[in-house]
């Protein structure tokens, strides 16, 4: 769904602010998380499995990291949950590639015909970036894997970005304050 079209300009948007509104502050966060993943559903279909996938392994990964005291095997799990969460991203657009030009054989074409899923190295990034501050201490890992799906997939830049901190919107995630006169924009 392109954000100038009319389905999401005078259906999805509106309805998604009424929602948010409606729904009680502590289910706010579920609200943005659904609304995200029915955004992508939209556009990406089951590729959104994709994106769920990448959100509860970025949980599972930053939990062992932060659990793990060992230098080297914090450093290899942190390696291992970059490589996982990278393995999406590096499937669509390298795999013809690497059937082509290192195994030398004509790709199939399934993989000729890959399209890159809109948003895939936004959602990718972001839950590196993720990884790497709770890895570094930069970042308090997420207890909720609903706060950090709403961080990961939420749908204004889902597909635009930009790549945000976790450390910059770990505090909004966990409380903020939205009136109707933030809506207009600063004045």
């Amino acid at each position: 769904m392109v954000f100038s079209s009319v389905e999401f300009l005078f259906l999805f948007l509106p309805v998604s602010l009424a929602l948010y509104f409606i729904a009680p502050a502590i289910m706010r966060n579920l609200a943005l998380l659904l609304l995200s993943l029915l955004f992508y559903v939209w556009g990406q279909g089951y590729i959104t499995l994709m994106l769920i996938g990448v959100v509860v392994w970025s949980y599972f990964t930053a939990i062992l990291v932060e659990r793990i005291e060992d230098p080297k095997q914090k450093r290899l799990t942190l390696g291992i949950g970059i490589a996982g969460t990278l393995l999406p991203l590096a499937y669509y657009k390298y795999s013809a590639f690497f059937v082509q030009d290192i195994l030398m054989q004509e790709a199939p074409d399934h993989l000729r015909t890959l399209i890159l899923p809109a948003g895939i190295s936004f959602f990718t990034f972001q839950a590196i970036s993720y990884l790497v501050d709770c890895y570094r201490g930069t970042a308090v890992v997420e207890k909720s894997v609903i706060r950090l799906g709403t961080y990961i997939a939420m749908f204004p830049q889902l597909i635009a970005g930009p790549i945000v901190r976790f450390s910059s919107v770990a505090r909004q995630l966990k409380r903020r304050v939205v009136q109707l006169r933030d809506l207009g924009g600063a004045v």
